[in-house]
């Protein structure tokens, strides 16, 4: 995944890294508008078409006939925005920079006779606020509306503040050419010219040329689409396997639902306190036979918080069948709490005599036991079938339940 990123970034700043790899003019410009907008694959396109379009910075190179000092015909001075060379006969202005682009699209060079300038309104720069040089041209009609408007003027070019010295020097020697003080270089014929010409650029035929700019674009540029192609692939097979982990996530790692709960809960409100009583009650696992011949019954361990008799704990039997403890004052009930030892817990009848239901004493000891069990198993005499033990599941019992909410 990170190696993924990696080539997803490198691929991004593809227009930059071209603008700056051939020094294209603006690449600033470019590196904010790729960074800005080519997250939206047209931004991207954009960023890349406009740093192919936009020219290099030029390479100053030895002229004959032309002084190549700022004060003298040959001059250039160049910004983010464009440059203007003046030879002493024309002055050349020439486009560069996204800014310029997107005003001015693909216009090319525009060449203005010395004789056809009739004023130089030169502004300088401050922080943060561009400067301009602009010609009043014969015949033209140019923008008075500050930079503002000579940033869409044909005839002005744009400049930071760092730029201004070079374009300060331009604007006076075009002044002066204009009112005469310097004079146009001689007329060269075209044979003079082709003998004064510099020598040939070698070409990539020739012995230790080095190979064409275009060629190093379309490599950086096959380079930068590869790790974006890289990165696509990267980033859909892992979306496609962390889409099946949530399947396999479902099957394996999905939390198993609860347990039901082998309690179950009632409340009554009570006539004679205008309290409320409540209920757990569980049913044993197993049951018991008084013959081959009947059913085995069942018996149910329930605990009771009344707010006439406060706590009890009891068994009933749910079937027919007769607890010891209805006719004999020393019942006794033996209690084993998962694999603790047993206990022996004394019985007592209900209050009406019912022989399938039996009490049993210190309910809050026994109810401290049943709550921390699991299993829970009792042992008493019936009649007629002897002393059977009686399994209950008392696992999770929310006991004391909570008060009711007041209305």
């Amino acid at each position: 995944m990170f190696i993924g990123f990696i080539l997803l970034l490198v691929g991004y700043f593809v227009p930059s890294m071209i603008a700056f790899a051939q020094k294209r003019r603006g690449r600033g410009e470019i590196l904010l508008f790729n960074f800005l907008l080519g997250w939206t694959i047209v931004g991207w396109i954009a960023a890349l078409v406009m740093t192919l379009m936009l020219e290099r910075e030029p390479k100053v190179l030895p002229q004959m006939g032309a002084s190549l000092m700022p004060d003298g015909p040959g001059a250039i001075a160049n910004s983010a925005g464009g440059s203007i060379r003046f030879d002493g006969r024309e002055v050349t202005i020439a486009r560069s920079g996204a800014l310029s682009f997107m005003i001015h699209g693909l216009a090319g060079q525009k060449h203005i006779a010395l004789k056809a300038i009739q004023a130089v309104q030169f502004r300088p720069a401050g922080h943060g606020v561009r400067g301009y040089l602009q010609l009043t041209v014969l015949g033209g009609m140019e923008d008075r509306a500050g930079a503002l408007g000579a940033a869409g003027d044909e005839n002005s070019v744009l400049f930071d503040i760092q730029d201004q010295p070079a374009f300060e020097r331009m604007a006076g020697l075009i002044r002066r050419a204009i009112s005469g003080e310097v004079s146009p270089p001689p007329y060269v014929a075209p044979a003079a010219r082709v003998a004064a010409s510099p020598p040939p650029v070698p070409s990539a035929s020739m012995p230790g040329a080095k190979p064409p700019r275009s060629r190093t674009i379309g490599w950086i540029a096959a380079i930068g689409l590869s790790c974006l192609a890289g990165a696509a692939i990267i980033v859909a097979a892992s979306n496609g396997s962390g889409a099946k982990a949530p399947a396999s996530a479902t099957k394996e790692d999905a939390v198993p639902p609860a347990p039901k709960s082998p309690w179950h809960y009632e409340e009554q409100r009570n006539a004679m306190t205008d309290g409320t009583d409540h209920w757990a009650c569980t049913t044993s696992t197993n049951g018991f036979q008084r013959s081959q011949n009947d059913e085995a019954v069942t018996a149910d361990l329930c605990i009771r918080q009344s707010s006439e008799h406060g706590l009890d704990a009891y068994i009933t039997l749910n079937g027919r069948g007769q607890i010891d403890c209805w006719i004999n004052p020393d019942c006794r009930i033996k209690a084993r709490f998962d694999d603790d030892p047993a206990q022996s817990f004394s019985g007592n009848s209900s209050e009406r005599m019912e022989p399938n239901i039996a009490f049993i004493a210190n309910a809050e000891r026994f109810v401290r036991h049943v709550k921390s069990a699991d299993v829970t198993r009792l042992q008493m005499s019936i009649y007629a079938a002897g002393e059977p033990v009686l399994e209950f599941n008392t696992a999770g019992l929310e006991w004391p339940r909570p008060a009711p909410a007041a209305e």
